[in-house]
């Protein structure tokens, strides 16, 4: 039933300002049930992939569901640039070593890469297919990490584009086939899917469904909460959707209490 969703807050630049004591307080007296690490917040960056053992057993004092978002910024893993390409594997790979500093982890995500040339020449049209490639190459990698060490592993859809390897359909339908990533999961993002349409981003959410084990969200979970599965999903509010720092947990308690209304909790 719905009520078994968990609802977390994903911790993105919007709340970069803000320090990990503050968030896990905000969290804890709003009821939330968790937290979406992206280590890039400037406590946890300062000492990544290690982290400091006093906020280590900050957040760890509370009991909250934690999964990790993987760091996004400046990092291509699909690059046409070998030392580009060598670096953010190296972070990607690192971000597991964080995860294992956790007691308990959800799950780990991460995004694609990117097709270094984005005009429509040949050239790019050619290096599409390698950029593709490229990408499913890391996520073995870093599939066989998390199984190693018994953490699951998934992936985002990205904003619209031919260049960003996990946007569209055709490229997410090629990570899935592969046989090694069979174990793979989804977390779907319906805003990144409208910025071709609204029809194409659920049409994502129903090719991918089967592997669905959470959603991203600003303000838009009704728009297509009657065609995600009747299971246990990780709801996560990232409040960059809100384009106002200064009110980032006044905004994060309204839409968790109307989450609360629509599962009757």
């Amino acid at each position: 039933m719905m009520n078994r969703h968990k609802i977390l807050l994903g911790l993105d630049r919007a709340t970069w300002g803000y320090s990990i004591k503050k968030i896990c307080e905000e969290l804890n007296n709003n009821n939330l049930d968790g937290l979406e690490i992206q280590p890039e917040h400037p406590e946890l960056f300062e000492k990544f992939p290690k982290i400091k053992k006093n906020i280590l057993d900050l957040i760890q004092s509370y009991n909250f569901k934690i999964s990790i978002h993987a760091p996004i910024k400046d990092i291509n893993i699909s690059s046409y640039n070998p030392w580009i390409r060598e670096k953010s594997i190296e972070i990607l790979l690192s971000t597991i070593d964080f995860a294992s500093e956790f007691d308990k982890i959800e799950y780990c995500l991460f995004h694609g890469g990117q097709n270094s040339f984005r005009s429509n020449s040949k050239f790019e049209l050619k290096q599409r297919k390698v950029a593709l490639k490229r990408t499913i190459d890391v996520f073995k990698m870093l599939i066989k990490k998390c199984e190693d060490i018994g953490i699951t592993m998934g992936i985002e859809n990205m904003t619209h584009s031919d260049f960003r390897m996990t946007s569209k359909i055709g490229y997410l339908q090629q990570i899935f086939s592969d046989p090694d990533l069979q174990n793979l999961k989804f977390i779907f993002d319906y805003e990144h899917g409208i910025n071709y349409s609204a029809r194409y981003s659920l049409r994502i959410l129903r090719n991918f469904k089967d592997r669905l084990i959470a959603v991203h969200i600003g303000n838009d979970f009704e728009k297509f909460k009657d065609i995600i599965p009747n299971s246990n999903l990780f709801i996560i509010i990232e409040p960059h959707h809100f384009y106002d720092d200064d009110k980032v947990f006044e905004n994060v308690v309204k839409v968790k209490n109307n989450l609360k209304k629509l599962f009757n909790r």
